[in-house]
């Protein structure tokens, strides 16, 4: 009993450890770009606001000159991002959650304009005042340095960041919390001897993110420039070659740009998707700055190499595929029946721009072109035809077993699905008899010494068209058909033998 009564006494007269309960009560000061969510808000906006008005893109110069808390405010009248589609950096996320249980004072502050502030704020629910530019003060680093520590004093919160320019915060702050594992900054605010502790795991590479969103395994459709070489028997013009790799890199730079501008435009909607929300843009895994930048580099890089080392004929017409695919990405793709022709038109373009590769820079425009047969844009119109059909089918197949009756942003029904495989399997087996029909004529006798044995590509194809559909039909074509055979060892092994068949006919 007396042990008891000695142990209690001890308690009692204990000093209360003053600097564990400061820290819990410690106000915790949050960012919002970067921190709270994988994404800048200041561009969520101008996308937003350009996607809804593509003038407002005009207006923002004279915004930027007259200071970046203008620009916000100004952005922020004309859209304001869903909070419930916004990328949630998950670990800060709970880690607010359980100091706000603890009984902690929570504060959003950020460079954010307040009314996207706010808006994001009274969606998530846990913070007890915000803090953010209104249109005058643009309170960011130095200037949320100084209002910090106007309302805290010195050392007086804790702050969570994600950038360099966090470190001005930090040097006030009591602790500084990472919102990811950056190894650098990390390392600089320790050189500097803050308190350092880093939540959720490190982000990944820009490198991997920006190719990803350029999506270079996209690039196999642009082997079709080398077609009209092989048919026309130039494959052994080293020089024509090296010109068609030139090509093939400028095509895929402005592939890319297209790929980028599609996915910084469909955010929201990427979001929404079950697989597209993990795209880079979308995810925001890419900031979205990078996927602005990028959209001059790689145009310019594009339409430099095909003007100044192809020829001019190309580039022109590079431009009218750039301007092509940018209408079937913003517009034409939401038309039925008309996305799946233009798609097709999109493949036999490139066919027509690997005929050009042959002219001279110098030379009139078009002259010395490959000549193109129609045998060979009817079978090619007919063969993507059925390979863009193969593709709606798939989304719809995938959009079936959602229980969602119709495609958001296009105007295809789940109802829809038997006759789309019916409009593609007919296009293919037309495109195999279209190549019988020219085995058998006069083009194939005057260009192959042995021009029966190119017999052997018309069951390849069908089979190979067959399989396509087949595997279609089952729910399997998860993606693009033209990735998929590019990711399909049959699809290899088949085109090979096709491949081998002209060579075994003897070319002329």
């Amino acid at each position: 009993m007396q042990s008891f009564t000695v142990y209690l006494t001890d308690i009692l007269m204990k000093e209360p450890d003053l600097k564990a309960v400061t820290e819990i009560r410690k106000p915790l000061c949050v960012d919002l770009d970067g921190t709270l969510i994988h994404t800048d808000c200041l561009f969520e906006t101008l996308i937003g606001a350009i996607r809804q008005n593509p003038l407002v893109l005009f207006q923002v110069i004279g915004w930027l000159i007259k200071g970046r808390p203008t620009l916000k405010a100004e952005l922020a009248k004309r859209f304001l991002p869903d909070p419930a589609l916004l990328p949630w950096n998950e670990p800060v996320v709970e880690y607010v959650k359980r100091e706000k249980k603890n009984g902690r004072k929570i504060l959003l502050v950020t460079a954010s304009d307040e009314r996207v502030a706010r808006g994001i704020s009274d969606y998530v629910g846990l913070f007890d005042e915000v803090a953010a530019s209104n249109g005058e003060k643009n309170l960011k680093s130095h200037q949320k340095a100084k209002h910090l520590e106007a309302l805290f004093g010195k050392k007086g919160f804790d702050y969570i960041g994600n950038e360099g320019c966090d470190l001005a915060i930090w040097r006030l702050a009591g602790k500084a919390l990472l919102a990811h594992e950056e190894k650098s900054l990390e390392n600089k605010a320790r050189k500097e001897g803050l308190q350092t502790e880093s939540i959720g795991p490190e982000r990944p590479t820009r490198i991997k993110a920006i190719l990803k969103a350029c999506r270079p395994h996209q690039w196999a459709k642009n082997l079709l420039l080398f077609l009209p070489i092989l048919t026309a028997h130039l494959y052994l013009d080293g020089g024509l070659l090296a010109k068609g790799g030139l090509a093939f890199v400028a095509m895929g730079l402005c592939a890319s740009v297209v790929y980028l501008m599609n996915d910084l435009l469909d955010l929201e909607s990427d979001r929404i998707h079950e697989s597209k929300k993990k795209r880079p843009f979308a995810s925001g895994d890419l900031p979205l700055h990078v996927g602005l930048l990028l959209l001059p580099i790689l145009f310019l890089a594009s339409f430099g190499l095909a003007a100044g080392l192809v020829n001019l004929t190309f580039a022109m017409m590079l431009g009218g595929y750039f301007v092509s695919t940018c209408a079937y990405s913003f517009h034409l793709k939401q038309r039925i029946l008309v996305d799946v022709f233009m798609l097709s038109g999109l493949y036999s373009l490139r066919i027509w721009m690997g005929s050009t590769i042959a002219c001279e820079t110098g030379e009139t425009i078009g002259q010395d072109a490959i000549e193109i047969s129609h045998w060979l844009i009817t079978f090619s119109s007919l063969i993507f035809l059925s390979l863009a059909m193969a593709k709606r089918y798939s989304e719809l197949h995938n959009l079936s077993l959602r229980k969602i009756k119709q495609t958001s942003g296009r105007s295809y029904r789940v109802d829809d699905m038997h006759l789309i495989a019916q409009f593609g399997t007919i296009s293919g087996y037309l495109a195999a008899l279209v190549l019988a029909l020219y085995v058998s004529s006069e083009k194939s006798i005057s260009l192959y010494s042995r021009p029966a044995v190119l017999w052997m590509i018309c069951p390849l194809l069908l089979y190979w068209i067959s399989r396509v559909w087949l595997i279609t039909c089952r729910g399997k074509m998860r993606e693009d058909p033209v990735v998929f055979a590019v990711r399909d060892k049959v699809s290899y092994l088949v085109g090979m033998l096709i491949l081998i068949a002209p060579f075994l006919a003897g070319p002329k």
